[in-house]
């Protein structure tokens, strides 16, 4: 398995692990600690784990009053060791689910309910873990070749008259402002399109990696209520991403690019 199938398959298992409840999160977990653990993402991970002593971090956390809830993690500031430790911890909770469960009712206490707990430390940590170590590994990658920009092949859009198009044109000196919302619906369509047609692109290793990480940004989202500013930056790299892909692809990614009016719509 490649990099870049690992952290797919990393994406995907925080994915369904984000929908599991109590009867179900057991396998994503699993699914999860095996994809960290896949041949040569394995070299990353066991290093950052190398970084980190985790039953010291434990031993080290604030065990707080008697009051439920008010026990804490002393997380280290080095992104590095963080990640350590959010892996060490992936792989002890799906070796001991039961261990996982008592960590989330000890340090993310959510109410009674123990699904209340399970979807406070998926949302708290592994969530934004996902997005980070993608982001991570994308920098220490070496970048993938560049291409020959005389030898790539452009797509020219010649627009006459716009009708309620998102796209807006102001003369010079002139000031536009647009208010931005977006609704659940709305983006968990955006998430489903991007699923069903990003093979479709030809992306290639990096460019792939970032869009994934914009879509795990926008489906952490729909956990709660939107953050219209951390969507708008997600969707805006995903379009960017999703444009050159279409325009400098050919064949079957520029014959779909009306699929992603959509999302282009959205995030104009």
């Amino acid at each position: 398995m490649t990099v870049e199938t690992a952290l797919r398959e990393v994406n995907y298992a925080v994915l369904d692990l984000q929908a599991a409840d109590y009867n179900t999160f057991e396998r994503p977990l699993k699914r999860l600690a095996l994809a960290l653990n896949a041949d040569d993402l394995k070299i990353i991970t066991d290093d950052l784990k190398s970084k980190v002593d985790f039953d010291k971090f434990l031993e080290n956390s604030s065990p707080g009053g008697g009051m439920a809830g008010s026990a804490r993690l002393n997380w280290p500031s080095v992104r590095e060791e963080e990640f350590g430790i959010t892996i060490h911890l992936i792989e002890r909770a799906a070796n001991n689910p039961e261990w996982f469960l008592d960590l989330a009712f000890r340090y993310f206490y959510s109410g009674s309910k123990l699904l209340g707990n399970l979807r406070k430390i998926v949302s708290s940590v592994i969530i934004p873990f996902n997005r980070d170590f993608l982001a991570y590994v994308n920098e220490i990658l070496p970048p993938p070749p560049q291409e020959n920009p005389s030898t790539s092949p452009t797509v020219a859009y010649n627009i006459n008259n716009m009708y309620n198009s998102p796209i807006q044109n102001i003369a010079p000196g002139g000031h536009g402002v647009q208010a931005t919302f977006y609704s659940y619906d709305e983006l968990e369509s955006i998430v489903a399109l991007y699923k069903r047609h990003v093979d479709e692109l030809g992306l290639d290793k990096a460019q792939r990696r970032r869009a994934d990480a914009q879509v795990a940004t926008i489906e952490a989202q729909l956990i709660d209520e939107p953050d219209p500013t951390i969507i708008r930056a997600a969707g805006k790299s995903l379009k960017t991403i999703i444009e050159g892909a279409i325009g400098g692809a050919a064949g079957n990614a520029i014959a779909a690019a009306p699929i992603w009016t959509p999302l282009f719509s959205m995030f104009s």
